[in-house]
């Protein structure tokens, strides 16, 4: 692999990732280092409560904090000292103190960079769809993403293997982030400790890692598995790549395709829907469907399913969509359910939820495939 700079960071506890490539007869899994390319750090990453979730390792000596890998945000906020009933007995770590590093710096007025001015603070805030908000004051500190998952790096360990994490300290950098005074909603309850900013301004974790030279490319990727449940010791969940894309990630039976990026959506990563279809209970949870499994596209033209932007959101666990799209889908779930389409409660069993029709989403495609212009802005 040629490619420079590239920080990739699997979400599965390291113990498992170092197994699984032990057992692989392919030298290419076992990136070179010396007179090469820099190594790719392997580091334990984990699902949360419906996401995915990172070490980040943050201040001198490094304090860990867990945050939810999210492409719908722009900032890295996590609870520090002080916070006002913020879930700590929810999350996995205590609260990030300040006064325990040597190297955090608190944002006065005249270096604000997203939050506004008062009483010699930068105060920040954030609200979500789902209900969810943090208000913080804005701060810069060293950090850095994986390395051991139970004790902190003081220095580079000069590690020679993309698969040991003492390496991870090597793409260390000043982040600046929220810490978080006061959260609502989810933020209280998830396992996750804060959020990591991952769209497309200069806020972004990887923006700043760009900028300070730790990435050459603004590219990252994310490889996303599901489990059934989450545990407090690490669910093997995927993976993160910070610098482009990492082709050991890469199924030989599912190649690689790529998707329009749209530049409307601002910071957010935004991409062109063309067909909507629902598909018939119990054909599993893959969009390949088997013959014979009923498939039905909604009625709708391109303008209707794009109305208001569709962005790609890895920081949340619901889907929405234009009400546009409505009359036509409650008809079709009914002719597949027998039943009404409503947003009330409901409890069900694994077998009845598998029994539901799926959505399968089409979007616009892009033949960057066929020659990946790495210095593109963008997530794969």
């Amino acid at each position: 692999n040629n490619n420079n700079n590239i920080l990739s960071v699997p979400l599965v506890p390291h113990h498992v990732q170092k197994a699984r490539r032990s057992l692989s007869p392919d030298p290419n899994l076992r990136r070179r280092t010396k007179g090469g390319a820099h190594p790719l750090t392997v580091a334990g990453l984990y699902q949360g409560y419906g996401t995915h979730y990172i070490d980040l390792w943050v201040g001198s000596p490094p304090q860990r904090t867990t945050v939810i890998v999210d492409t719908g945000s722009g900032v890295t906020a996590f609870p520090c000292a002080g916070c006002n009933n913020c879930g700590e007995s929810h999350h996995t770590d205590k609260y990030f103190d300040p006064e325990k590093s040597s190297s955090f710096v608190k944002s006065t007025c005249d270096n604000c960079k997203r939050g506004r001015c008062t009483n010699n603070i930068c105060q920040i805030g954030m609200s979500y769809q789902e209900g969810s908000s943090w208000t913080a004051y804005e701060a810069t500190d060293k950090s850095y993403v994986g390395g051991l998952h139970a004790a902190p790096l003081l220095e580079d360990g000069g590690a020679d293997s993309d698969l040991d994490p003492l390496h991870a300290k090597h793409y260390a950098f000043d982040l600046f982030f929220g810490c978080q005074t006061h959260l609502t909603g989810l933020f209280k309850t998830q396992l996750a400790d804060g959020i990591m900013g991952m769209d497309n301004v200069a806020s972004s974790y990887w923006s700043q890692a760009k900028k300070q030279g730790i990435l050459d490319k603004s590219n990252f990727s994310l490889c996303f598995s599901r489990q059934p449940t989450a545990t407090r010791e690490g669910t093997e969940a995927g993976a993160l790549t910070l610098g482009g894309v990492d082709p050991r990630m890469a199924n030989e039976n599912s190649p690689m395709v790529w998707s329009t990026f749209s530049k409307s959506g601002g910071g957010f990563y935004a991409v062109h829907l063309r067909k909507f279809y629902l598909r018939e209970g119990g054909a599993g949870d893959s969009a390949l469907t088997a013959g014979g499994v009923k498939v039905v596209p909604l009625n709708y033209d391109e303008k209707t399913l794009n109305a208001g932007n569709v962005i790609v959101d890895s920081g949340t666990t619901d889907s929405y969509f234009s009400r546009r799209i409505g009359p036509e889908f409650k008809k079709v779930w009914k002719e597949m359910t027998g039943k009404d389409y409503n947003h009330n409660a409901v409890a069900l069993t694994e077998e009845q939820l598998n029994q539901l029709p799926t959505i399968i989403l089409q979007m616009e495609g892009d033949n960057i495939n066929k020659k990946f212009d790495a210095g593109t802005v963008g997530m794969a």
